[in-house]
């Protein structure tokens, strides 16, 4: 994290906005998402912040109603496939875990 800190401090130059982009997707990717919301964050995503904020607390939910891992919750995953433009896996996803409602909002 000390990383991270020092590197919101820096200019924000074209190539420095485009690693943190780089480390966001990856972050993404291994369900980090305390760094991917501080990298999207240090570029100005809102956007990708927001959704990734209301992912955390779905995933806090989760865990407070079922003692399991956020990461394990269909909805968590369904909403993380989402921000990876992965609609065909969000869509799979949460339509096995019978979660049409959300699947007819994407």
């Amino acid at each position: 994290m000390q990383i991270l800190e020092k590197a919101e401090k820096d200019d924000k130059s074209a190539e420095n906005e485009a690693n943190w982009k780089s480390l966001g997707k990856v972050a993404l990717e291994q369900k980090n998402l305390q760094v991917a919301e501080r990298c999207f964050a240090a570029i100005g995503d809102v956007a990708k912040v927001k959704w990734i904020k209301q992912v955390k607390k779905l995933g806090q939910s989760f865990k407070r109603d079922t003692g399991k891992d956020p990461q394990e919750s269909p909805v968590v995953l369904g909403k993380l496939a989402m921000l990876e433009k992965k609609f065909h896996k969000a869509e799979a996803i949460l339509l096995q875990a019978n979660e049409v409602d959300l699947v007819m909002e994407m």
